[in-house]
C-alpha cells in the first residue's frame, strides 16, 4: 500500500502496488469493486459502477475494426474482451470502455513474439461537443510479424481496464488500465479528460 501525492491530493493506492498478481486481483475486484464497501479510507472510489455489456455488438466490433484500419491492421481479426459503460466525470454522459486484445494464441496467451496483424488497445468511446469520437488509452499495434535482429526486443503486451475508481475524491474516475507480457506486467492509472488522455501513474515489474 502506498499513498501518493499528485498535486495536492492523496492517491491511495494499495491492490494496485502488488507487484506479484496486482492485476489479477484488480480484475477480482471489478467491475463490482468491492472497497470496504466501494469506500476507500473514507472517500468514495466508486461513486457510479460501470456496467458489463455484450461484446459482440456490431456497432461496436465495427468501430474497433475502424480504428484498426488506422494501424495499419489490414483485415484485422477482431476480438473484444470487454466493454464497459460508465459515467466518468459524472456529467450524465455514460463512456463506453473497450478492451481489445488478438495475438492469435491458444488460450489468450501472450506470446514471445508478435505475429502480423496482432494488437492489443483500450479504446475511450464518448461524446465531445456533440459527436461521439473514438480516442486510444492505451495499446500496440504490429502490422507485419516481428524479425528478431542483434540487440532489438519484442515482446508484446495484453492491455485490459481493471477499474474504473475515483482515486484522488474529485468525483470523476479515473481507469485503470492493467497490462502483462510473457514475464511481466504493468498497471497504469489514466485521466480522461474529454480534451486528452494523460498518464498519471504507472508501476510495472518483470524483466
Amino acid at each position: 500500500m502506498m499513498k501518493i501525492t499528485i498535486g495536492k491530493t492523496f492517491v491511495v493506492v494499495a491492490a494496485l502496488l502488488m507487484c506479484a498478481g496486482g492485476a489479477s486481483l484488480a480484475a477480482e475486484l471489478h467491475p463490482i469493486v468491492e472497497v470496504q464497501d466501494g469506500y476507500l479510507f473514507g472517500s468514495n472510489a466508486l461513486p457510479r459502477k460501470p456496467k458489463v455489456i455484450d461484446t459482440t455488438q456490431k456497432a461496436y466490433v465495427d468501430v474497433v475494426r475502424d480504428f484498426l484500419e488506422t494501424k495499419e491492421i489490414k483485415q484485422p481479426k477482431v476480438k473484444i474482451d470487454s466493454i464497459l459503460r460508465v459515467d466518468l466525470d459524472g456529467d450524465g454522459e455514460e463512456e463506453v470502455l473497450i478492451s481489445v486484445a488478438n495475438y492469435f494464441a491458444k488460450a489468450d496467451r501472450v506470446p514471445m513474439r508478435s505475429p502480423a496483424g496482432s494488437y492489443s488497445m483500450v479504446l475511450l468511446r464518448r461524446v465531445v461537443a456533440g459527436k461521439v469520437e473514438t480516442r486510444l488509452v492505451a495499446g500496440e499495434f504490429h502490422p507485419k510479424a516481428y524479425v528478431s535482429k542483434e540487440g532489438s526486443f519484442d515482446a508484446p503486451s495484453i492491455y485490459k481496464v481493471i477499474a474504473t475508481l475515483d482515486l484522488d475524491g474529485d468525483g470523476k474516475l479515473e481507469v485503470v488500465v492493467g497490462s502483462n507480457y510473457y514475464e511481466g506486467e504493468e498497471i497504469t492509472i489514466y485521466r480522461c479528460d474529454p480534451k486528452k488522455v494523460e498518464t498519471l501513474l504507472s508501476v510495472a515489474c518483470g524483466a
